[in-house]
Parts: C-alpha cells; sequence; structure tokens
C-alpha cells in the first residue's frame, strides 16, 4: 500500500490511523483462515526484501579446502502481492457517519433499530463485474475477523446502499453472529472501531446467499481490481 494509493479518505491522522487498521485486519486475516490457506501469506513489502540473494553462510576461509568457497543460495522469485491495495479510483462513505470524529449514529446500531448502515461510493473502474461490501469489527473476536455485515453481487453500476434495501443480485453472507443479516452490536464500554470496505472484482463472484464472508473476503483479496475503505466507532453506554 504505497503512499501513491493512498485515498482522498485516507489522508491526514485519520488517514494513516486508516492503514494502520488495514494493515491490522490483514494480519487478523491471516489467524483466522486456519492455516489452509495463503491468502495473506506474504505481504507486498516483504516479497520485495526477498528477491535479492541472502549473504554467504561461509564467506571466511578455513584450513579445509572444501570450505573456501562461500555458499550462495538462489533468490527467491518475487511474489506476486496477494492483496489489492486502496485506490483512488474507488472512494466509500456513509452520511451516517459524523465526520467530526468518525461515530456512527445509534440507528445503525442495536441500541437503534439495528437497519444496515448506509452507504455510498463513486469512481467504480471500468471492466468492473461485480462489488463486494464487507463492515468488520477491526478488533479480531478470538483471532478472527468479526463481520457486521457482507453484500456481494452488487452490480457496478450501483452507487449506494440505503437502508439494507439491496440492488437486484445482492445477497447476503453470514456474519459474527452465523446470521445472514446486518448485525452492529459491540459490547458496553470503550469504544469500537470498525471499517467498512469496498472491493471492485473483474469477475462475478458464485456464492449463495449464507456465504462464508470470512473466505469471500480472501478470495476478493486476491482477485479485486481495487479496494477502499471508511473507517468509524461506536461507543454503547
Amino acid at each position: 500500500m504505497g503512499n501513491q494509493h493512498v485515498t482522498s479518505n485516507l489522508r491526514g491522522r485519520r488517514g494513516r490511523w486508516a492503514l494502520a487498521v488495514f494493515a491490522g485486519l490483514a494480519a487478523a486475516a491471516v489467524s483466522g483462515c486456519g492455516g489452509s490457506t495463503k491468502t495473506e501469506s506474504t505481504p507486498q513489502t516483504q516479497a520485495s526484501h526477498q528477491t535479492s540473494a541472502p549473504p554467504a553462510t561461509a564467506t571466511t576461509p578455513t584450513t579445509t579446502a572444501t570450505a573456501t568457497t562461500a555458499i550462495t543460495r538462489p533468490a527467491t522469485p518475487t511474489q506476486k502481492p496477494e492483496r489489492a491495495a486502496p485506490n483512488e479510483k474507488i472512494v466509500l462513505s456513509s452520511p451516517a457517519i459524523n465526520p467530526n470524529g468518525g461515530e456512527l449514529q445509534s440507528r445503525y446500531t442495536c441500541d437503534g433499530q439495528d437497519i444496515p448502515m448506509p452507504l455510498k461510493w463513486r469512481g467504480v473502474p471500468p471492466g468492473t463485474a461485480e462489488l463486494l461490501i464487507d463492515v468488520i469489527k477491526v478488533k479480531p473476536v478470538n483471532g478472527k475477523l468479526s463481520f457486521a455485515w457482507a453484500v456481494a453481487g452488487v452490480p457496478p453500476k450501483t452507487h449506494e446502499i440505503i437502508d439494507g434495501k439491496l440492488p437486484p443480485g445482492a445477497i447476503t453472507g453470514l456474519n459474527g453472529n452465523g446470521e445472514t443479516k446486518y448485525r452492529l452490536c459491540p459490547p458496553n464500554g470503550p469504544s469500537e472501531s470498525y471499517v467498512a470496505v469496498i472491493f471492485a472484482l473483474p469477475h462475478k463472484l458464485r456464492v449463495k446467499p449464507g456465504f462464508d464472508s470470512v473466505a469471500l473476503r480472501h478470495q476478493a483479496e486476491r482477485q479485486a481490481s481495487y479496494q477502499n475503505l471508511q473507517v468509524f466507532n461506536y461507543t454503547r453506554h
């Protein structure tokens, strides 16, 4: 996620924190894949350091003739990044998030009507076949990503979802409670942070209602042309 990919809603102090949140979600996803998936095993920055050969293991000549030649290992091939970086070509926002402090309105939580938060976006790139939208708790639950909402099959010409009214073809996956619906209900106490993420996918995802949200996120990260995010928080009293 280089500086060239930092978007308008990722600039400044909150922007730097948003990028840290994005990296933290990636780390949480690794622990949540159970070791059977290789989706997020190697960040891009680590892959670049593996392109050069490691130092020789025996550079000092000794009295043994066979040890006078330094032993070298072939460089590890450059690995393709497994996560689409945030890009300013697609921007996600919500009118339900207070611009001063980033607090979500209670109407869109279990303290209110618990209806899906409204989301708007612009800049969907040409060639997009489908959009995927996730709302995820930043702090992992038992070492795994916890979803408040996951929506796949959103047509690329759609520009908003208001009050949970999904466009034709869009379907909902499992949330953190194992339910096929939106549910944003943090425990009482300190403020909880969430992130809404949108993926622009060049190919349609073949999933059914009640899909595994974690598994589909891994798939989307490998295939997405672009993605972007919006960080927000909510405090229950």
